[in-house]
């Protein structure tokens, strides 16, 4: 499962009014000892990140990639 999240001005800086960033991140779903259900995060696969990638390219939205923290 992919979890993305959109966030508008992150920085909240003056005159980044045009700047989105989104965050997304792969989870996998598991068992904890064998009962109770919980989500693991994992590394975003190139595949799944190909697809996301497609649905911006189509809408003409240009992606750019930023180191995490």
């Amino acid at each position: 499962m992919l979890e993305v999240s959109i966030y508008h001005n992150p920085d909240e800086a003056p005159g980044a009014e045009d700047e989105w960033a989104l965050m997304v991140r792969s989870l996998r779903k598991e068992r904890f000892l064998g009962l109770v259900r919980r989500f693991r995060e994992t590394e975003v696969d190139s595949e799944s990140l190909a697809a996301l990638s497609g649905v911006f390219d189509q809408a003409g939205i240009e992606l750019r990639r930023s180191a995490p923290g």
